[in-house]
């Protein structure tokens, strides 16, 4: 899922693999693997730093991006609308992640990319994770400002590897054209019943010289993501994968729609013959393309997606709190599905102090079928203190307390309503009785905007049991929403 179709993002792009496995270059006679195809590259200057050149030009110096390296160049679609790039990003576990962002730009108006999580018509912002934690390159999940936060769950074992399949990731290249089925979920914030599960069918196939919207000609990895269980489906994803750029290519078909999308043919004209395909006995129509093979220098400089752009820490660690993209039980404990019939009794997890009114809301960000969820509170009146809160205990609860380090915490926070709120988000580090050894505070004050707030923490010495992530309103009256919290160790 990459690009916007009418107001939303679609798109899945994703990476992992262990550290002693990633390519740093092009040297060596190791044959290359599909992992090599999904991170940019850079042109190495000599000392161990990048050039601002396109990798194209610099076949014997070309280098894959490092873990928390900036990036000296964006990979803008063929319209100038929409930047995209794939850089390599470190996980608690010592493997890595690649991220796939996604920024709708101009480069005559540039604004440098950040992550702003904004409503279905105002977000400009959207990523996609890939891992390789099983036997493929898959997607882990996708954000977009139409769907908001999605994890890909595989049937009930409640994994994210090897669900949103791209490819086998020990293939070497080249290699021929292959498929696989598999079921997956991307509408619950948690594994969802299995009875929820859709079957999708995907084909791989690499390719020499690809011709792109740029002219370059690339050796590519393509990938057809089917909407069903064979080449007869109502839709289609197509993902083009490049050495130099890691995700080059997005396109969107449909075989339920009377003809192919003008716009999208104009921007993608090559190889896409007039929006129209066939594959088995079904006709497909060109609805979205996004070509990123067009690269510029940066304006403002190397660009750091580590201090720019939130990742979920579901995806690169451990979220020590539980629940923080909502999903309500009803009273037998049974997930109850946003914006359906089900009545949520309980908000598991999250507790509240005072005279606090609370409930779930369905996520504006989220399909109206979706259990994406933000948690939606209130103070009618004094005094303070009140919040709504959650207690994180020590891993598995079999220490006696955290283990020293850092971490960091933080949440979205949003007044439905358009009134500008105000409030703290605080982080108590606990011991065994309850007392307070330290708290951390991020004051906040928001509006109708989504906004991310975050702070950071250190635990030192063994006496924190738990620790107490805490909301406080200060502004009467007004409903206050909050989704996507957390508390991870620091990468």
């Amino acid at each position: 899922m990459t690009a916007r179709v009418r107001g939303r993002l679609f798109g899945c792009l994703m990476l992992c693999m262990a550290l002693s496995a990633w390519s740093l270059g092009h040297g060596g006679a190791r044959a290359d693997t599909p992992l090599d195809y999904m991170v940019q590259e850079v042109c190495d200057n000599g000392s161990g730093g990048h050039t601002t050149a396109d990798p194209v030009t610099c076949p014997a110096t070309a280098r894959k991006l490092n873990i928390g390296e900036a990036l000296p160049y964006h990979k803008w679609d063929s319209v100038s609308a929409q930047i995209s790039d794939s850089y390599p990003v470190a996980d608690s576990a010592g493997t890595f992640r690649a991220v796939q962002m996604e920024f709708f730009d101009n480069p005559s108006a540039f604004i440098q990319p950040l992550f702003d999580a904004g409503d279905p018509h105002t977000g400009r912002s959207g990523y996609d994770m890939i891992m390789a934690d099983g036997a493929y390159v898959s997607a882990e999940g996708t954000y977009d400002p139409g769907a908001g936060w999605q994890p890909m769950w595989r049937t009930s074992v409640c994994s994210l590897a090897d669900s949103w399949i791209l490819v086998p990731k020990t293939l070497t290249i080249p290699f021929g054209q292959n498929g696989a089925t598999t079921s997956i979920n991307n509408t619950s914030p948690q594994c969802p019943p299995s009875s929820n599960f859709a079957q999708s069918y995907t084909v791989w196939n690499y390719y020499t010289g690809t011709t792109y919207e740029s002219g370059k000609h690339l050796n590519t990895i393509k990938v057809w993501h089917f909407g069903g269980n064979s080449v007869n489906s109502p839709s289609i994803e197509e993902f083009y994968y490049t050495k130099e750029y890691g995700k080059t290519r997005w396109e969107a078909w449909n075989s339920q729609v009377s003809g192919p999308n003008s716009a999208a043919v104009a921007a993608c004209p090559t190889g896409t013959n007039g929006g129209v395909s066939v594959f088995g006995s079904t006709t497909y129509y060109l609805l979205d393309c996004h070509d990123w093979s067009f690269v510029q220098t940066s304006p403002t400089g190397d660009w750091s997606p580590v201090a720019n752009w939130h990742i979920d820490p579901l995806y690169t660690g451990v979220n020590e709190l539980v629940n923080t993209h909502m999903q309500c039980t009803n009273s037998s404990g049974s997930p109850g599905r946003c914006g359906g019939s089900t009545v949520c009794q309980t908000i598991y997890g999250w507790g509240r102090i005072g005279d606090l009114n609370w409930g779930y809301d369905q996520n504006v960000q989220a399909p109206n079928a979706s259990s994406n969820c933000a948690l939606i509170f209130s103070i009618p009146d004094g005094p303070s203190g009140q919040g709504v809160y959650q207690d994180a205990l020590a891993p598995g609860r079999s220490l006696a307390h955290w283990p020293a380090g850092n971490y960091t915490f933080g949440a979205f926070l949003w007044s439905p309503t358009g009134a500008t709120i105000t409030g703290t988000m605080t982080v108590f580090q606990l011991n065994s009785a309850l007392g307070i050894i330290s708290q951390t505070n991020v004051p906040f004050t928001v509006n109708s905007t989504r906004t991310f707030f975050q702070g950071a923490f250190t635990v030192t010495g063994t006496s924190t049991a738990r620790f107490r992530f805490q909301i406080y309103p200060a502004t009467v009256g007004p409903n206050y929403e909050m989704t996507e919290s957390w508390i991870a160790p620091a990468l």
